[in-house]
C-alpha cells in the first residue's frame, strides 16, 4: 500500500471491462432501458399515428425489457470499457475503521462540475472491489479533485471520504446495500437522509434539445422496420385489434 499500483495492459483491459459490465448489468441500468423503450412506444405512437384504439394501453413487456437489456449490454460493453481504459486507473484504500460499502448498482460516477457522464471532463468513476479497496478511473481534472491523491502513492480515503462514498452507494442502490460490518441502522438513516425523487427519463429527454434529434432518428428507424410491427412485438397491446 506504500507504492502506487500500476495496471499492466492485460489488467487494465480486464478491470475496464469489469467496471463497464458492473454499470450495464444492474437493475438501475435495466430500468433505464425500460424507460427508454416505453418512451419510444409512447412518443412513437403519437408520431406515427399507430392504428390502435386510444383505449388500448401499450406497455413494454417484461420479456422485451430483458431482451433489450441484454442486447444493450452486448452493444455497449466494449465501447464503455474502451472509454474507461483510456483514463488514469488508480487504486484507493480506506484509512478509517469503516469499510467501503457496495450495492446492487456499485459503480459510482462523481461529478466535479462538468457532468457525470463517462466522458465528462473531470468525472471520477469509483468501484469498491473489497471492504478496504476501491478502483478509480478519471482524468487529470478529476485527479485534482481527489484531495488525498498523490501520484507517488495510492489514494487514501479518510473516514469522512469513506463515509461520503458509502452515502453515494446508498443513494445509487436499487434493492441492496452490502457491507461486512453490522451497521444497518446507519444504512437506514442514510436512506432517509438521501431520499429524493428522480426525474423520469421521459421528462429528462423532453426537456432537452435531444428530443428533436430523437424524433428524426425515430422516423428513419421506421423506414427499416414499421413502428407498428416493432411495437406489437414488444408490448402488451400485441393482441389488440387494429382499427
Amino acid at each position: 500500500k506504500s507504492k502506487p499500483y500500476v495496471f499492466d495492459r492485460e489488467r487494465r483491459d480486464a478491470i475496464s471491462l469489469f467496471i463497464s459490465l458492473q454499470m450495464l448489468r444492474s437493475l438501475e441500468s435495466r430500468k433505464q432501458f425500460e424507460e427508454g423503450l416505453q418512451f419510444f412506444v409512447d412518443q412513437g405512437r403519437t408520431i406515427s399515428k399507430l392504428p390502435i384504439s386510444d383505449t388500448v394501453t401499450l406497455k413494454i413487456t417484461t420479456e422485451a425489457i430483458k431482451v433489450d437489456h441484454v442486447a444493450g449490454i452486448s452493444r455497449n460493453l466494449i465501447e464503455f470499457g474502451d472509454i474507461i481504459r483510456k483514463k488514469t486507473l488508480l487504486v484507493g484504500f480506506r484509512l478509517g475503521n469503516d469499510c467501503f460499502w457496495t450495492s446492487d448498482n456499485p459503480v459510482l460516477v462523481m461529478d466535479t462540475g462538468h457532468g457525470n457522464g463517462l466522458e465528462s471532463l473531470g468525472a471520477i468513476i469509483l468501484l469498491p472491489v473489497s471492504p478496504e479497496t476501491v478502483v478509480i478511473a478519471t482524468d487529470t481534472v478529476g485527479i485534482k479533485h481527489l484531495d488525498s491523491l498523490s501520484l507517488k502513492g495510492p489514494v487514501r480515503f479518510s473516514a469522512k471520504e469513506t463515509d461520503r462514498l458509502n452515502n453515494m452507494q446508498v443513494w445509487s442502490a436499487v434493492r441492496q446495500v452490502i457491507s461486512n460490518q453490522n451497521k444497518f441502522k446507519k444504512v437506514l438513516k442514510k436512506i432517509d437522509r438521501n431520499y429524493y425523487a428522480k426525474p423520469s427519463r421521459t421528462e429528462t429527454i423532453q426537456s432537452t434539445e435531444f428530443y428533436a434529434e430523437w424524433k428524426e432518428n425515430f422516423l428513419k428507424a421506421c423506414e427499416e422496420e414499421p413502428f407498428e410491427e416493432w411495437c406489437l412485438k414488444r408490448t402488451s397491446g400485441q393482441d389488440a385489434r387494429l382499427t
